[in-house]
């Protein structure tokens, strides 16, 4: 479940898992901000053992997308941050960053890859 929790132009969203986890002090039922599994990506806002910034929405020149898809992998969230170089120009390419991540266990992000491309 997504809940935003920031509203501006760009909104904030944080994904919350619920169920049961094993944990060091045993098995644990409720509901869980969701964390990213070590080593997380620190250079593109995955900090480990921590809740992602997730975003969506955006201004002239950067945009932040949210996708959900199937795949082999199971159920996958595809987060996309997008920037515009030059700016405002004609010849301007979106420079994308995606980052793909699942939920592998109650509460738990895993990034399975990242990417990075250009758009016209």
């Amino acid at each position: 479940m997504l809940i935003q929790n920031v509203e501006f132009s760009i909104a904030g969203l944080q994904l919350i898992d619920f169920g049961t986890r094993s944990g060091a002090a045993g098995d644990e039922t409720g509901v869980f901000a969701a964390l990213v599994a070590p080593p997380g990506d620190p250079e593109h806002g995955f900090e480990p053992e921590l809740p992602p910034e997730l975003l969506i929405g955006g201004d002239a020149f950067e945009l932040d997308a949210l996708t959900c898809e199937e795949s082999v992998d199971g159920c996958v969230l595809i987060v996309s941050t997008a920037t515009q170089e030059p700016p405002d120009s004609p010849d301007a390419v979106w420079r994308v960053h995606e980052t793909v991540l699942r939920l592998a266990s109650v509460g738990v992000l895993e990034i399975l890859e990242s990417r990075d491309y250009d758009e016209r």
